[in-house]
């Protein structure tokens, strides 16, 4: 097995995960988490990784409690662990050492904080006070990484970017800086990179449904 702290530890957790063995994937990567943190390596790349395959391995245990058939399955046959609250990988989220870290993991790490608890308020049948704290420190430190990587976007992906809008503009006193910071050409430049040919499919599959109705002269007939 790679060392925690190797390249190759998150690629063996996610095989891992993959099957469906979720409770082993997550016992690993809080372990491993734990012991980069331990180590005063919250900055790394690797400590950040990890932290994010947290937030991921987490919402498929929410997905598998709720879940599908194989999974309620397996879990019938062997009882899993309860997903690892979001508040406590928030937690760990503060720790992280900002300042030698990459912008764009953060604002990865911020969006995916805030999905998470999102899934777990849906999940609840009562108001956690926490949730709404948790969550607005979250969009801080993400618009913080936001305002470092503005306007040079064209190292992130768009759907980061679309879920950035997303989820930081929900705030609303981080709306108007959000907006501000987004609409630049380097975001649409960024959009049309990685977007411009799945869009240019759909209008053109668009078109061509549409195509026999107007050879038919149905348009605008009553």
């Amino acid at each position: 097995m790679p060392r925690h702290d190797s390249v190759l530890y998150p690629v063996h957790v996610r095989a891992i995960a993959q099957p469906g063995d979720l409770d082993t994937a997550m016992t690993m990567s809080l372990q491993a988490s734990g012991r980069l943190e331990g180590a005063g390596k919250t900055g790394s790349a690797r400590c950040q990784e990890l932290l994010l395959l947290c937030c991921q391995v987490t919402r498929a245990q929410h997905a598998a409690k709720a879940g599908t058939l194989r999974l309620a399955l397996r879990r019938a046959l062997r009882p899993g662990v309860e997903p690892v609250p979001g508040g406590k990988l928030v937690q760990r989220f503060m720790k992280v050492d900002f300042h030698g870290s990459k912008s764009v993991s953060v604002l990865r790490l911020s969006i995916a904080l805030q999905e998470l608890l999102d899934v777990e308020a849906a999940g609840r049948s009562d108001v956690d006070p926490g949730g709404a704290d948790q969550a607005r420190m979250c969009a801080s430190r993400g618009l913080d990484a936001l305002r470092k990587l503005g306007p040079d976007y064209f190292s992130v992906d768009a759907g980061l970017l679309v879920r950035s809008a997303a989820w930081l503009s929900a705030h609303c006193a981080l709306a108007p800086e959000v907006r501000q910071l987004l609409d630049v050409p380097q975001v649409m430049a960024v959009l049309h990179r990685d977007y411009g040919k799945s869009l240019k499919a759909y209008f053109a599959n668009r078109r061509t449904r549409l195509l026999p109705n107007w050879s038919r002269g149905s348009v605008g007939r009553r």
